[in-house]
This record gives C-alpha cells, sequence and structure tokens, in this order.
C-alpha cells in the first residue's frame, strides 16, 4: 500500500488550518469618520434691564448635525451652570436665575453635542438696578440710528429702555 495519499491530505489538513488562522489574525475592521460639527452661539433672550431677584432668560442653539445638546451657563456673577441638558437640538430652553445686587453682568453660554464638539460662546449684558429713571440724553437719537453699527452702542441703547437705572 502506498501511503504517499495520506501524507498529501495530512499536508493539506495543516494548509487550510494555517489559513484558517491566519483569517482570524489578520481579519479587517471597519471604520467610519464622521464630520461632527460644534453647534452654533446660543442666543440669549431675557431682561436685559431688572433689578435684583430671581428672572428667567432663555437660550437657543442649533447643532447643524441634529445632535442634542447640553449648555454651559456663566451667569457673570460668579454662579456657573455647568452642561444642563441634553436638550434637542434648537430647542429653546428657560433658566431662571437671581441676581442678588446691583451691576452689569455678562451673561455667556456655550453648547456641547452628544458627541463632545463645543460651540463658540454666545453672549448677552444685563443691567441690575435699584436706582432712578435714566434721564433723556441727547445722544440717545444717535445710539438709535446707529445701534446696529456696534454691540456697544446696542447696549447703551438697550440701557435706555430700563424703567430703573442709576449710576451712582
Amino acid at each position: 500500500m502506498n501511503n504517499y495519499p495520506l501524507i498529501g491530505v495530512s499536508i493539506l489538513a495543516v494548509v487550510l488550518l494555517i489559513l484558517g488562522s491566519l483569517n482570524n489574525v489578520v481579519g479587517y475592521q471597519t471604520t467610519y469618520v464622521s464630520d461632527n460639527r460644534p453647534p452654533n452661539a446660543p442666543v440669549i433672550n431675557g431682561p436685559r434691564c431688572t433689578r435684583p431677584g430671581p428672572q428667567v432668560w432663555t437660550f437657543e442653539a442649533i447643532d447643524p448635525d441634529s445632535d442634542d445638546i447640553t449648555y454651559e451657563i456663566d451667569w457673570g456673577d460668579g454662579i456657573v451652570e455647568k452642561w444642563i441638558g441634553p436638550f434637542a437640538s434648537g430647542a429653546e430652553v428657560a433658566m431662571s436665575h437671581s441676581y442678588s445686587k446691583k451691576g452689569t453682568p455678562q451673561i455667556k453660554a456655550r453648547a456641547n453635542d452628544t458627541h463632545g464638539a463645543i460651540g463658540e460662546w454666545g453672549y448677552m449684558w444685563v443691567v441690575i438696578s435699584e436706582g432712578n429713571q435714566i434721564a433723556g440724553l441727547p445722544f440717545l437719537q444717535l445710539l438709535e440710528r446707529f445701534s446696529n453699527a456696534f454691540p456697544i452702542l446696542r447696549f447703551l441703547r438697550d440701557i435706555r429702555h430700563c424703567q430703573s437705572v442709576s449710576y451712582r
């Protein structure tokens, strides 16, 4: 009897075993690359001029990828809200805050999507006052006319609409 066919079968079995092992070692992996874009800077709305005490401001940011977002809000008085949410992209979020004393804090907020992309800051100046109503100033018409040209002029124009602002 010739034993050579058994040797051939054995060698074939060893080759198949090695190839099967290599397939498990080499394998392949699929990687998806996405361009996750950060949310835009939040639009902040609410009272620009108020007295100390609780008030409500709204925050709205849109994520270009429609991801849910969280907000970081710095109220400008030492209090910072860290990543509240999540909220749907584009949803208007109402937040209450209470200022304890007069001043001109700057509220700033930014949005973070569910994939960790953080957007730019959005800003709003607020006047917290307790005093007398602001007197009509001669340059208010100028401020009104050119208020969109410079952010500081918009801020000064908005002071005009305050019910009770004092400069002591």
